[in-house]
């Protein structure tokens, strides 16, 4: 799971007002990756770590705590965005009618 991690794509947005640098990480493989790496950034925050060379406090987040969910899933599914494959698209319909 930590080398997954390592290579998702994360946002990273500093705040100077704040003193703080919140790193947003994407979805991970699976929903219990997710989980676990939920847990992680919990962990972290509590250890109100800097950010080396800077006054910045670490804040770690997933993107998907930000969005309700299914909310992506449902907005590629309604517009048709032309990225997603085909197989993808049928694989979100499963997880928002399983009927």
């Amino acid at each position: 799971m930590i080398r997954e991690i390592f290579t998702t794509e994360a946002d990273l947005i500093p705040h100077e007002e704040e003193k703080t640098l919140t790193v947003r990480l994407h979805h991970l493989t699976n929903h219990l990756s997710d989980q676990a790496a939920r847990v992680l950034a919990e962990e972290l925050n509590a250890t109100e770590t800097l950010y080396p060379g800077a006054d910045l406090r670490l804040i770690y987040k997933l993107v998907s705590d930000e969005n309700p969910p299914n909310q992506e899933l449902w907005i590629l599914i309604n517009t048709g965005y032309a990225g997603v494959s085909a197989c993808a698209l049928m694989q979100a319909r499963r997880l928002l009618y399983p009927f």
